[in-house]
């Protein structure tokens, strides 16, 4: 697993950039908050994080970064979009006109 900073990019299987989904992102689909799960074969924590206070250009990769388990101590922390609240926003199964 690869983290992408303001520096580097990911790139798609015909090479050409892919920008990593931002904290604006999802706020503008309704969603405030980010799933993280720590990552350790033994643990599987898992939580919540508003993450309102950060700005809306900050990657939602990037956020794992600055956490670490409370459960176990470990840094090996991903985080993806809380979808739950986008499908709570009220549109059938998440999805938009």
């Amino acid at each position: 697993m690869s983290f992408v900073g303001d520096d580097m990019q990911r790139r798609s299987r015909d090479r050409n950039p892919i920008k990593p989904m931002t904290l604006g992102n999802i706020r503008s689909l309704g969603v405030v908050s980010l799933d993280a799960i720590c990552e350790e074969t033994l643990c599987g924590h898992a939580g919540q994080i508003n993450v309102s206070v950060l700005p809306d250009g900050f990657p939602v990769i990037d956020v794992a970064l600055r956490l670490r388990c409370s459960r176990y101590g470990s840094k090996s922390v991903s985080t993806r979009p809380n979808w739950l609240e986008y499908r709570a926003s009220g549109t059938p199964n998440g999805l938009r006109n």
